[in-house]
């Protein structure tokens, strides 16, 4: 546990460095992170050629038996909610990923003066923020990722996506940020994408795949206390993960979720740049 003497210090560590590497992103990366579902509904109209089937009206399209789509428009303020897994999983690497990711997002939105949440989640909830706008805000919500300890050791998805339907009518971006080890709920998922924006992002620790020593080694489960052998030579390990991973980006694309892995061996700011640029150029 971090001394609150010495939260304060990190949260300004953090905040500089976000705004620093902040300041070489071009405004259009940053917009395109938000789009498509940061709007507001506005009218209908005929479906055109083109138009994205998630706008498509099916009251509308059964009623009249043509199809129609919905009109959105901008809004000067979009919300971004951050849906941050501190699970018993989640090793300090992971912990690290999930803060410094955080302060990038949460000092972007401090910039352009949109709305941030976040929820926090084991296999239940453990912080609601609802979202608002401003610095002491997003500092508010780094110091519940840095402080913040579980009182569920496992991961369920479940908790998180339904507060997110329950607390945000509008439709906004969702942000997951998991270590991966819960199961994907497809019908909810289904629900989540028909109003919001969402995207995963999940945390990887190079330690997990690279572990010291060989053959069969007895571990203990971070999150269900069970214990169980585990190979460790470096094929079986890797492969292991390598085989869960594949499985998710399927799941992930079946869906259309945009994803993209982040790794403690590798620099935060140039992955999420790029995952920024590819939504941008789509």
């Amino acid at each position: 546990m971090i001394p609150r003497s010495e939260i304060r210090p990190l949260l300004r560590r953090l905040e500089i460095n976000s705004r620093r590497l902040l300041a070489g992103l071009a405004g259009g990366d940053y917009r395109s992170l938000l789009c498509g579902q940061g709007l507001e509904f506005t009218d209908l109209r005929l479906y055109q050629p083109g138009d994205d089937i998630r706008a498509i009206d099916w009251n509308a399209t059964a009623r009249s038996g043509v199809p129609h789509s919905k009109q959105f428009s901008e809004e000067r303020s979009r919300s971004m909610t951050l849906l941050a897994d501190i699970s018993g999983s989640m090793t300090p690497a992971k912990r690290r990923l999930l803060l410094e990711t955080a302060a990038l997002l949460a000092f972007a939105a401090v910039t352009h003066r949109d709305r941030l949440g976040l929820i926090t989640f084991s296999d239940r909830i453990e912080t609601l923020v609802r979202p608002r706008t401003g610095r002491s805000h997003a500092l508010r919500i780094l110091d519940e990722i840095l402080t913040g300890a579980p009182s569920g050791r496992g991961t369920d998805l479940h908790p998180p996506l339904e507060t997110a339907l329950a607390v945000g009518k509008r439709p906004g971006l969702l942000i997951l940020l998991t270590d991966g080890h819960g199961s994907l709920p497809r019908h909810l998922l289904n629900k989540v994408t028909a109003r919001h924006e969402l995207l995963l992002l999940p945390l990887r620790d190079s330690r997990e795949q690279h572990l010291p020593g060989a053959g069969l080694t007895r571990f203990e489960d971070a999150e269900t206390g069970r214990q169980r052998l585990v190979d460790l030579s470096t094929a079986a390990l890797a492969g292991g993960w390598q085989r869960l991973d594949r499985q998710l980006v399927m799941q992930l694309r079946r869906h259309r979720i945009d994803h993209t892995f982040l790794r403690s061996e590798q620099p935060i700011f140039p992955t999420l740049a790029a995952l920024f640029r590819r939504r941008r150029h789509r």
